[in-house]
């Protein structure tokens, strides 16, 4: 098995996790209806032109589980998203990586 297809294995794994334990949290405390969304977040700055691989590689993403009324449009769920794409503009820290984010890399 690759390196990168156990990352985006262990990716999903962790997600569900992240989800379940969200979910009965949520439910537990009587906070917020409807099930939680888990998304990618950056975890520090994201220079535009930064490639997407290097984004999932280099753990530039935290997978973040929020309130779905908090998701943004187009908020990426898969780090398998960011293949052969660039980040199109400045990402701040802490901000949902989106679809409108990334776009094709220059080279195709």
């Amino acid at each position: 098995m690759t390196r990168g297809r156990f990352r985006a294995i262990a990716v999903v794994i962790a997600l569900g996790f992240i989800a379940v334990g969200v979910y009965r949290n949520h439910h537990s405390n009587g906070g917020d209806t409807g099930p939680p969304v888990a998304v990618l977040v950056a975890k520090q700055p994201i220079a535009k032109g930064t490639p997407g691989n290097v984004v999932s590689g280099d753990g530039l993403y935290a997978v973040t589980a929020i309130r779905k009324s908090q998701v943004r449009n187009g908020a990426l769920v898969d780090p398998s998203a960011l293949a052969g794409k660039v980040a199109l503009k400045r990402i701040p820290r802490g901000a949902q990586l989106t679809s409108v984010d990334f776009g094709p890399s220059p080279a195709g």
